[in-house]
C-alpha cells in the first residue's frame, strides 16, 4: 500500500476512541483571570524532564515507554503510552488499551484515573486537563481522574495552546477531490477554558498553525503544489505573507515554531530539515536527511528520519544530534 495512504489512515484512526462524560464535582477549573499564570503543558509523543531525561513509547510486542538519561541508558516504566504530558513527579498518559493513568517517572507507581479515554490531542491547564472525547467535543479532567466535565460541544482535532486566558484549537476538514484523494484543511479557534466564547479565527485553506509569541504561523495552500507562511495576531488580524518557503512540488510542507524560528520540512517524501528566522532571514539546513515527523518538547526538536529509520534528538540549531531509538513510523504512521 502506498506510503502516504498508510499515514493518512492511521492517522484517520487515531481520531476514535471514547470516554464518558460524568457530573462536576469540586475542585473547579481554572476561571479567566486566574488560568494565565497556571502552568500550561501540551501532550506529547516525548517528554523531557528538567535532568535532561527523555521520556517517549517505543514499539513491540508488547510496546514500552521507557525513561532515557542524559548518558543514553533506557529504563523501563511501563507498557506503551501516549501522548505524554510530564507534570513535576508524574506522567499522565493513555495506554494501548486506551485507558488513562498517571505513572510516577521512576515507575513506582501507577494509578488508573479513567478507564475510557479518547486518544489524541491534550493539554494540561493548571491542575486540569482537557482532551477529546468520543463525539469530539471538548472535557476537562482533573489530575486524579475524580471530575470529568463536558466543556463545549464544539467538536476539535488538535489543541495549538492556552494564551491569554484563550485556548486555541483546530479542526480538521476532509475533502476528497476528483481523483480520490484526500485533502485536509484545518480552521482555528479559540475558546475561553470555561467553553464560553467560542470565537473562529481563521478560515484559510491551512494545512498547518502554529503559535509563537504574540502571533499565529499559518501554512496556507494556494494551488495543489504552491504553500506559504503567513502571520496574523492572535485574534487572526493583520494577515500578512512572509514569502518564506521555496516551492517544491513532492508534497505538503510541515513546520513548527519556537523563538522566532520557523522549522519546515515535506512531510509525504521527507525532507531536509530547515530553519528560518520569521522574518524570512537566515534559512539553512539544519538535519541533512529525509525527515518525516518533528515534534518540540522542552529546549529540542526530535525528529523521525527516514534513511536510518530512528528517531534523532536535535538542537534547535542543529548542532547537536542524538540518535534515539528505531521505529517503523514511515511505513505505519505515527501509534502502534
Amino acid at each position: 500500500m502506498n506510503r502516504k495512504w498508510v499515514v493518512l489512515l492511521a492517522l484517520a484512526l487515531s481520531l476514535f476512541a471514547g470516554c464518558a462524560v460524568f457530573p462536576n464535582k469540586e475542585p473547579q477549573p481554572p476561571v479567566d483571570g486566574q488560568a494565565k499564570e497556571e502552568a500550561v503543558i501540551k501532550g506529547s509523543d516525548f517528554a523531557v524532564d528538567e535532568d535532561g531525561s527523555i521520556f517517549y513509547s517505543k514499539r513491540g510486542d508488547p510496546g514500552e515507554m521507557v525513561r532515557r538519561d542524559s548518558k543514553g541508558n533506557e529504563t523501563y516504566v511501563t507498557e506503551w503510552g501516549g501522548p505524554i504530558i510530564l507534570s513535576g513527579d508524574w506522567l499522565y498518559c493513555r495506554s494501548v488499551d486506551d485507558k488513562f493513568y498517571k505513572i510516577k517517572t521512576d515507575g513506582s507507581e501507577k494509578e488508573l484515573i479513567r478507564s475510557e479515554y479518547t486518544n489524541g490531542s491534550m493539554i494540561m491547564i493548571g491542575d486540569w486537563i482537557y482532551l477529546r472525547c468520543d463525539d469530539n467535543s471538548i472535557s476537562r479532567m482533573d489530575t486524579n481522574g475524580e471530575s470529568l466535565q463536558k466543556v463545549s460541544d464544539h467538536n476539535y482535532n488538535v489543541f495549538v495552546g492556552y494564551i491569554d486566558n484563550w485556548l486555541y484549537y483546530i479542526r480538521y476538514n476532509y475533502e476528497h477531490d476528483k481523483n480520490k484523494e484526500t485533502k485536509t484543511t484545518s480552521t482555528l479557534y479559540k475558546m475561553r477554558a470555561d467553553g464560553s466564547e467560542v470565537t473562529l479565527i481563521a478560515d484559510y485553506n491551512t494545512v498547518d498553525i502554529c503559535i509563537d509569541g504574540d502571533s499565529i504561523y499559518y501554512l496556507i495552500e494556494m494551488d495543489e503544489y504552491q504553500r506559504d507562511i503567513y502571520r496574523s495576531d492572535l485574534d487572526g488580524g493583520n494577515l500578512t505573507q512572509l514569502h518564506i518557503l521555496p516551492q517544491d512540488d513532492n508534497g505538503p510542507y510541515r513546520m513548527a515554531v519556537k523563538d522566532g524560528w520557523i522549522y519546515y520540512y515535506i512531510w509525504y517524501n521527507g525532507s531536509e530539515l530547515h530553519r528560518v528566522r520569521v522574518d524570512g532571514t537566515g534559512d539553512e539546513v539544519i538535519f541533512e536527511s529525509l525527515i518525516l515527523k518533528v515534534e518540540l518538547s522542552g529546549d529540542w526538536l526530535f525528529c523521525y528520519d527516514d534513511i536510518t529509520g530512528y528517531w534523532w534528538k536535535v538542537s534547535f540549531d542543529g548542532t547537536e544530534k542524538e540518535q534515539l531509538y528505531p521505529d517503523t513510523f514511515g511505513y505505519q504512521g505515527p501509534g502502534i
